[in-house]
């Protein structure tokens, strides 16, 4: 499935370089709440989710949290800062269902760089792919809370299948209060 994705990204990687990831790899199972990587610890890996869901979010004051990101099968996710600048995560990365991870550590990552140039371009149009997307999340947290609930029930409808209401307001930024009622509110005009 991982090379699955790459390929739709247009990486075709040599065989000798998909027999040396899946060498390097490992497979990390996460319960449903289980915390994948804590505040302060350091992200060394990058982590391909083969089944699951899970979210990263940070403290934004001392009492409150906020969702920044939350992926599914498919996604590669990292602790950003952390994984970039080797620096302990600002962030913290909780499965929200059980998930299947397939696991690159960094080192791997930076050797399989050096030996194929595939790689190393897959590397970067990865990082591009996570910075664009994060972009547009900043850009969403402009609109309206309504809007912000529309724009993704129109381009990621599956959050609001696989992702709790209370998680669902944070990642939109939102109270509880003000995303039931958006919530009730597009329901009752759409005649649910």
């Amino acid at each position: 499935m991982m090379f699955d994705v790459f390929e739709s990204m247009g990486h075709h990687l040599p065989q000798q370089a998909k027999d040396d990831i899946m060498a390097s790899t490992q497979i990390k199972e996460y319960k449903k709440n289980e915390t994948i990587l804590r505040y302060g610890d350091y992200c060394d890996s990058v982590s391909f989710i083969v089944e699951g869901v899970a979210m990263i979010k940070y403290e934004a004051d001392e009492d409150r949290e906020l969702v920044e990101w939350i992926m599914k099968e498919g996604d590669v996710f990292i602790s950003v800062q952390s994984y970039c600048w080797g620096i302990k995560s600002i962030e913290t990365i909780v499965a929200l269902e059980n998930t299947r991870c397939i696991v690159l550590p960094k080192t791997m990552v930076k050797t399989l760089s050096k030996k194929y140039e595939a790689f190393n371009i897959l590397e970067s149009h990865l990082l591009e792919h996570y910075h664009a997307k994060s972009d547009v999340r900043k850009k969403l947290n402009d609109k309206s809370a309504a809007n912000r609930y529309e724009y993704l029930l129109k381009n990621e409808p599956w959050l609001f299948d696989r992702v709790s209401d209370f998680v669902m307001a944070h990642y939109l930024k939102m109270t509880e209060q003000t995303f039931s009622k958006i919530k009730k509110g597009h329901q009752g005009n759409s005649g649910t």
